[in-house]
């Protein structure tokens, strides 16, 4: 059998080991800082909209808290935990995105003490484990909920693999792994794998019958709980493919799944798969192995095979419900749980090493064998250096895109925010989201409680308001307020129901056609500028007896949060030079 080491490092080592650790975390820690962001994207809408009705409803949102039509993942637990940083802290997210450092963190310090636990000599593979743990290919700081979604099960299998393999199962460890395994099994659906890893370490440690049916009775009956559960809110049956799973598209995937720590790409799919099959040998090879030693599978050993087939188990549950959705098993998500298999060779390897005979270390052939176990591990943080270029890359993308958006409910955005081609999954004003963002407003929660928000729009009016303050002359000239939420105006006194203002229409410089602005006015006060004009032919489009063949032309378009119930007068003037034009039409719009 092989023994537990009882060698004691070096302090030096130990430094080195603490400052190699410490140099990832640091980095990743940095890496969010700089790229949280407190706007929602995607998916955190799922989970933003839960505790806006919880907050705003009289009664509790079952239907949004049993929903899991948007991932078919029955995520109860993320919904609970995240909810009071949400309520209490005005929904803001920047401590979900520290919340992810966090549980990689402790991930990782539940790897340590396995570690310390199976074979101290292996603790400088915590280097290594600490470069592909805090990899920011994962966290690429947009969805913030799906990302802590994945990261819970992985930090939950971590403290299982621990608990259940220092010592014989007592009630106390045995009842925390089912909490675990539960609060797991509501996050992600690969939560269920929790199960699995409990399961084999009670039947490996406990030849005893009767220690057999004493924990695995109660496990197998929490399992079964949980998976009926899954079922029957999300119907996930009917999304596995079990028809695909040994085509070439399935095991293609597959493979690509096993890679995703390492940041090939679409472009290299093809490297992706020779990674995945090379992952698969390389375990094979050491099952190999370790079925051949007299020391077969011993309690150092097993946890990290463990960790090996928890994360294969998940690759087929995930290839078996995503192959048939257009996914190519690179997504980045995929890697929180695919790590695990890399991390389970990296400490199988050092291991083998600290365990061969010394003698035999002289010989060639165990000096080649050594230099190819080390390969191995060298050739693992090679291919991480692309992934954290990729993670930065990434997250540079989307928090440009976030803040884009994000600008789309200011007061100072441009004709971007209007189209489907804007930033995002859909045009900002095209999201059925709007009822959140208002309640935001109107109570000054979220990003809107940031004073630098609409900074601009304010000093903007400000500078606007001094010009007035000037007494400037006024033109007053022709043009049109045409529509208001994409319906023609028929009537000066309009009702708003909708969760946004649309104002279209054109303004005419009588001397050159053009104007540098335009200004928003609401009960005479000047409300917003916009400057992105351009030029209408108003020539078919007015019944008024105009020369002129063009205009300028506007469109507007601000959240209805932004004035007060009631009725308001509003107003457009123009501003070329120090020239002021004053549109010749007011509309009376009233806020229910």
């Amino acid at each position: 059998m092989l023994q537990k080491t009882d060698s004691s490092l070096s302090t030096r080592t130990k430094i080195l080991i603490l400052l190699g650790v410490a140099f990832f975390a640091i980095h990743t820690l940095v890496f969010v800082s700089n790229y949280a962001m407190n706007f929602p994207w995607g998916d955190d809408f799922t989970y933003m909209r839960f505790s806006y009705e919880l907050f705003t409803f009289d009664e509790f949102p079952i239907n949004q808290f049993l929903d899991a039509s948007g991932d078919n993942h029955l995520s109860f637990s993320i919904k609970l935990i995240t909810l009071p940083n949400l309520i209490f802290n005005s929904f803001d997210l920047i401590n979900l995105y520290y919340l992810q450092w966090v549980l990689m963190s402790l991930t990782l310090f539940f790897i340590y003490l396995t570690i310390k636990n199976t074979n101290k000599k292996s603790l400088w593979t915590l280097i290594p484990i600490s470069a592909s743990l805090f990899c920011p290919i994962f966290i690429v700081g947009y969805w913030v909920f799906a990302t802590n979604i994945w990261l819970f099960p992985a930090l939950c299998i971590s403290i299982i693999v621990y608990l259940f393999s220092r010592q014989k199962l007592s009630w106390p460890i045995f009842s925390i792994g089912m909490f675990l395994a539960i609060f797991s099994t509501f996050f992600n659906l690969i939560g269920t794998v929790v199960w699995i890893t409990g399961l084999f370490f009670i039947r490996k440690n406990h030849n005893n019958k009767f220690y057999n049916v004493k924990f695995i009775i109660p496990w197998i009956g929490g399992m079964l709980f949980s998976g009926f559960t899954i079922l029957s809110f999300t119907g996930t049956s009917s999304q596995i493919s079990f028809s695909k799973l040994f085509s070439i598209d399935a095991l293609g995937f597959f493979f690509a799944y096993l890679s995703t720590s390492y940041r090939f790409g679409v472009d290299n799919i093809i490297l992706s798969h020779v990674v995945g099959c090379a992952t698969i040998i390389i375990v094979s090879y050491f099952l190999y192995y370790f079925f051949k030693s007299k020391n077969n599978f011993d309690s150092n050993i097993f946890p990290w095979f463990l960790l090996i087939f928890i994360s294969i188990i998940a690759g087929i549950v995930i290839t078996l419900g995503r192959v048939d959705l257009g996914h190519d098993g690179t997504q980045s998500f995929y890697k929180t749980i695919s790590a695990f298999s890399q991390i389970g060779i990296i400490v199988l390897i050092s291991i083998i090493m600290t365990n061969l005979n010394k003698n035999k270390l002289k010989t060639n052939y165990y000096k080649f064998k050594i230099g190819i176990l080390l390969s191995i591990i060298i050739l693992q943080m090679i291919f991480l250096i692309p992934s954290y270029y990729a993670g930065w890359e990434k997250a540079e993308h989307y928090y440009d895109q976030k803040l884009l958006n994000q600008n789309c409910y200011s007061l100072s955005h441009g004709n971007e925010c209007l189209t489907a081609s804007a930033p995002g999954l859909t045009a900002p004003y095209e999201r059925g989201v709007l009822d959140i963002f208002n309640f935001w407003l109107e109570n000054n929660y979220s990003f809107f409680s940031d004073k630098n928000f609409n900074k601009q729009n304010t000093n903007d009016m400000l500078e606007f308001q001094d010009f007035l303050n000037s007494s400037p002359t006024k033109i007053t000239t022709s043009g049109k307020i045409e529509k208001l939420n994409n319906q023609k105006i028929i009537t000066e006194i309009i009702d708003i129901e909708n969760q946004f203002i649309k104002l279209e229409g054109w303004i005419l410089d009588s001397e050159s056609n053009t104007l540098d602005s335009i200004y928003l006015m609401i009960d005479s006060k000047p409300f917003l500028k916009y400057d992105d004009l351009y030029e209408v032919d108003i020539q078919n489009r007015s019944n008024m007896l105009i020369n002129e063949e063009t205009a300028t032309g506007w469109t507007i378009t601000f959240l209805a949060g932004y004035i007060d119930e009631g009725c308001h007068t509003i107003s457009i003037l123009g501003k070329s030079d120090n020239s002021l034009f004053e549109l010749d039409q007011d509309l009376l719009v009233c806020k229910k």
